[in-house]
């Protein structure tokens, strides 16, 4: 089983498992991890063939990455099963805790620089849902969803914006994508979707 990352969000995590396992080809299958507007929920909700990979997960395992890896902070065994059995198992029974915190999924330039340099691989910190500018590089952030890419002008879905931010190449044209990322640029009317968690 792919190891989690010290401090990777659980939603980068489920993305970079699942694309390793070929299970994400487009957007629809980022459906419960991710909306087609760059939108994460505080907890994201796996689908019944996307459980399968994380089946190896031992109780620890879960624990762990529910403890390190997600916003959401449990205060009972109760809730910590409830939490564990809704992401990793799909059972939602009813809203007992107020799961619905969003953020929009935002991400550091240099830090994907770094991360890629070091370990060979991009990253979603979990620290970046509470940000908007990077608590390493003290820059502003990128957002994830661009509809038109500035390089070529190609449309782009969230699953072509989440493959060019990882990679830091244009999805289309392969050039630089970072060169051109939009950063998080907060006002009045956008605000609600750079809540934090």
């Amino acid at each position: 089983m792919i190891k989690i990352k010290k401090d990777e969000l659980i939603h980068g995590y489920l993305i970079r498992v699942l694309t390793i396992a070929g299970e994400l080809q487009q957007t629809r299958d980022l459906a419960g991890i991710l909306s087609d507007s760059g939108v994460i929920r505080e907890l994201p909700i796996l689908n019944e063939q996307q459980r399968t990979y994380f089946t190896p997960l031992t109780f620890k395992d879960i624990e762990h990455i529910l403890t390190n890896n997600t916003p959401y902070r449990y205060t009972n065994t109760e809730v910590y099963n409830y939490v564990g059995d809704y992401v990793f198992k799909g059972k939602n029974e009813g809203n007992k805790n107020n799961l619905n915190s969003r953020t929009e999924l935002r991400y550091c330039i240099e830090c994907f620089r770094e991360q890629i340099k070091i370990y060979g691989f991009a990253w979603f910190r979990l620290n970046w849902g509470y940000f908007i500018d990077c608590d390493i590089h003290d820059k502003r952030m990128c957002s994830l969803h661009t509809v038109i890419q500035k390089c070529c002008g190609k449309y782009a879905n969230i699953f072509n914006c989440l493959q060019s931010a990882l990679s830091g190449k244009c999805f289309n044209c392969q050039s630089s994508n970072w060169a051109f990322s939009s950063t998080v640029y907060l006002t009045d009317r956008n605000r609600s979707n750079y809540l934090t968690f």
